[in-house]
């Protein structure tokens, strides 16, 4: 049997279909609030469902580059927040599960020529612009891909880090509907 008395979690932040907060999404599925939702970021015309778990945050009708990146700094901002702490994270560790990555981003570069950079598929610039992380990796394996950032996490404050910052994030793609 372990002894070891386990760690803390300072903070949380969440974005999902039914609400942009912890507090909103705890207060929807309270309420019974469903995410489904008609597709709106494809071409309905390629697929047999038409309805999806969807963040709807589309200004319009089609897709945007950047969004599962958006949606993690935003979810990583508000569980700083809770924390009580700053925004500048310098060497504070920053895993991030994810299934896709921004695959989103290279499909929309690919099908309609919207601008993006191969270098922007993993999290880190995005961290490093917004909260001046320095040591940040991004685990792309599937969709449980955050509970391996989490079982990371364990091992560094394990091997003595004080403070670890854990997020997972995915958006909607064409591959994956």
């Amino acid at each position: 049997m372990s002894e070891h008395p386990g760690w803390p979690i300072a903070g949380a932040g969440a974005v999902a279909a039914i609400g942009r907060s912890p507090a909103e999404i705890f207060d929807a599925l309270c309420a019974g609030t469903s995410g489904l939702h008609p597709m709106r970021g494809f071409d309905r015309s390629h697929y047999t469902g038409d309805r999806l778990f969807e963040i709807d945050d589309r200004v319009g009708s089609g897709d945007v580059p950047g969004r599962a990146s958006a949606f993690l700094l935003d979810a990583i901002g508000q569980a700083l927040a809770d924390a009580g702490m700053g925004e500048q994270l310098g060497d504070t560790p920053v895993l991030v599960g994810t299934g896709l990555r921004e695959l989103r981003s290279v499909e929309l570069w690919a099908r309609e020529g919207i601008p993006w950079s191969a270098d922007r598929l993993h999290f880190g610039h995005a961290l490093r612009e917004r909260f001046g992380a320095t040591v940040t990796y991004t685990f792309s394996n599937a969709c449980s891909a955050s509970l391996y950032a989490l079982s990371m996490a364990c091992d560094l404050l394990a091997g003595g880090a004080e403070t670890v910052v854990v997020a997972g994030v995915d958006v909607v793609t064409e591959s994956m509907v």
